[in-house]
């Protein structure tokens, strides 16, 4: 899928002994860079191109910039890879580890990458193979084979330089001025548009031998073209065909509700049961706390009682005591003086005591067994509500739909769908075999023509995407058509060339092309970059030197802030420029990540 090819760059930072890590965060939509002059912006630009592997060691730093030797960036793929890039300066090559540059220490395991193409372990193949671009040939020229296109070529269209920016003679999509890399830069939009490249391109063929071979293709696929189209006509119509087949969902739908209803109706009974168990279960925890009380206060009568028969028998024992001498002072104690001191009222009391208790302990025993008897019959009760619970249980765990009536139904619907998927894949085939019969019909007409001109491959949506943002940003009307000049290689805003405008318009137009480009790449689920930098796609709008040629529709700079601010995003774009807004205040655009160089002061900070 699309959404998992490509690459953006989360992280940065510029390192060196004895001076500040420099370090900037990117997010994956829209970023703006601002920064007056001598703030850093375009040495950013010139260092990020530098670790995505230009193959060059010239890095000018300016002034404050000196110490700084390291220069790293934390990539993200779509399909949530992460890589840490250093690239030294005066260096060829690139340092990638697997992790995230805040983990990056310099001990990691890392894997060296030239940055020069011949190199067998190049960062080219490294870059294209993470972004998950297809391996793409473009021809050179006529009478040379095919060559492999590498990142730089795709580095060129996605990261845009101030210089070329606002060139006049420059088209968007062509870098070179060396012709045969032209070719090569050309037939890569080609592949773009198209998604088909020049790997059946032959050199040098004998314009016989070549008509020939195209002509035998194209009775081949007119031959596999009829089988399909005879294959769609024998399934008829399948418009009727869903992925929910109604009589289907109909006759489900019912069984499922005829077994809700069911199985709603026995939970309600199982809880009908459960509010009863319930109330029982209450009942006999009230009884046996009861019980529990009860025979405490039993306990006590029983120690009342042992109590008083203890008091009755040492009353009995001092009425058999006889006179005896005191062993202290000799003098004898008489047996009456005991007796004296309980009487005849003071037993009765006892024993009337002892007996009003006996009667309440047995009146308590006969309580506590009607109550035990109590608790029996709610246990029995609680057991029997159990069992009915049990069985509502197992009629509700054998409750499903009856699918053997469903069978006839599924089978049906299986053959429908069956139907729908192969009629879906032989449009698609038959779409594509049309194509490739019109691309080899046409270039059977340059082999008749002898017409040595490059293919004519620009893609009327890509040109809708195109003149949809200008007509977003104020630059034209809605009525102004966007066509496309194959002989300089770049657009016509209504008949006027792109390059015949202003500095600055030209900086806008071209901005407008480079984003309709990477999202006519996403739409189509062509893997080719899902990043792109420019820098100062903008400035050129302001100041007084503006000639009176180049002036744009009101508001374009604040049209296009907006645009970057509402717009989903299916790529990273990142803008470096002195200035973003003529009367928008930045903070009210809320959904782009500003980086001020310039409040920071500037991208190298030293101790």
């Amino acid at each position: 899928m699309m959404n998992n090819n490509g690459l953006y760059i989360k992280e940065f930072e510029a390192r060196g002994e004895n001076v500040s890590t420099s370090k900037l965060t990117f997010q994956k939509g829209c970023n703006v860079v601002l920064g007056k002059s001598d703030t850093g912006k375009t040495t950013l630009y010139s260092i990020i191109e530098f670790v995505l592997g230009k193959g060059s060691i010239d890095l000018t730093l300016p002034p404050e910039g000196d110490g700084y030797t390291d220069f790293l960036l934390e990539i993200h793929t779509y399909d949530e890879r992460v890589y840490t890039l250093r690239r030294s300066i005066n260096s060829m090559s690139v340092y990638v580890s697997p992790c995230l540059l805040s983990e990056y220490d310099g001990q990691h395991k890392e894997t060296e990458y030239s940055c020069q193409g011949s190199s067998n372990i190049s960062l080219s193949d490294f870059l294209l193979s993470i972004s998950n671009v297809p391996t793409i040939y473009s021809k050179s020229s006529e009478r040379k084979n095919p060559t492999k296109i590498s990142y730089p070529a795709i580095r060129h269209l996605c990261m845009i330089d101030e210089t070329r920016v606002a060139a006049k003679d420059k088209s968007p999509l062509v870098y070179n001025s060396v012709p045969n890399q032209q070719w090569v830069e050309k037939n890569l939009i080609a592949y773009l548009m198209t998604g088909v490249d020049d790997s059946e391109f032959r050199p040098n063929e004998d314009p016989k031998d070549k008509k020939s071979r195209i002509n035998g293709k194209i009775e081949y696929l007119t031959q596999t073209l009829k089988e399909a189209e005879l294959k769609l006509e024998s399934l008829g119509d399948v418009r009727y065909i869903s992925l929910t087949d109604d009589s289907f969902i109909d006759v489900y739908r019912k069984k499922l509700s005829e077994v809700a209803s069911e199985e709603e109706a026995l939970y309600n009974k199982r809880e009908q049961i459960l509010e009863e168990v319930r109330i029982y279960e209450t009942e006999k925890k009230k009884l046996l706390h009861l019980i529990s009380r009860l025979n405490n206060l039993k306990s006590d009568y029983e120690d009342e009682m042992s109590r008083l028969q203890f008091i009755n028998a040492g009353n009995s024992l001092v009425s058999q005591l006889k006179d005896v001498d005191c062993p202290l002072c000799g003098s004898t104690i008489a047996h009456h003086m005991i007796a004296n001191i309980s009487s005849s009222e003071y037993a009765e009391a006892i024993r009337n005591e002892y007996n009003e208790i006996y009667f309440k302990h047995q009146d308590l025993n006969v309580l506590i067994s009607e109550k035990e008897k109590e608790i029996e019959s709610i246990s029995a009760n609680i057991e029997e509500y159990y069992a009915k619970i049990h069985i509502v249980d197992m009629s509700i765990s054998s409750l499903h739909p009856n699918i053997e009536e469903l069978k006839e139904i599924l089978s049906r619907a299986e053959v429908n769908l069956s139907k729908k998927f192969m009629h879906a894949e032989l449009e698609e085939d038959i779409k594509t075999k049309k194509q490739l019969i019109n691309k080899l019909q046409e270039d059977l007409k340059e082999i008749k023509s002898d017409n040595k001109e490059q293919r004519r491959d620009i893609s009327p949506e890509f040109l809708s995407l195109i003149q949809e943002n200008l007509v977003l940003w104020n630059f034209i009307d809605k009525d102004t058509e966007v066509n496309f000049d194959y002989r300089k290689f770049d657009i016509l805003i209504g008949e006027r060339h792109r390059s015949s405008y202003g500095k600055g318009n030209r900086s806008i137009t071209f901005t407008a092309v480079m984003i309709a480009l990477l999202d006519y790449c996403y739409n189509q689920e062509r893997a080719f970059s899902r990043l792109l930098i420019i820098d100062s796609p903008l400035c050129t709008k302001y100041g007084d030197k503006i000639v009176a040629e180049d002036k744009v529709a009101l508001g374009t700079i604040d049209a296009f802030a907006k645009y970057c601010d509402t717009k989903e995003w299916n790529f990273q774009f990142i803008v470096i420029d002195n200035k973003f807004t003529e009367k928008i205040d930045i903070n009210d655009l809320t959904n782009i990540n500003f980086i001020d160089l310039e409040s920071q002061g500037g991208l190298f900070v030293h101790n």
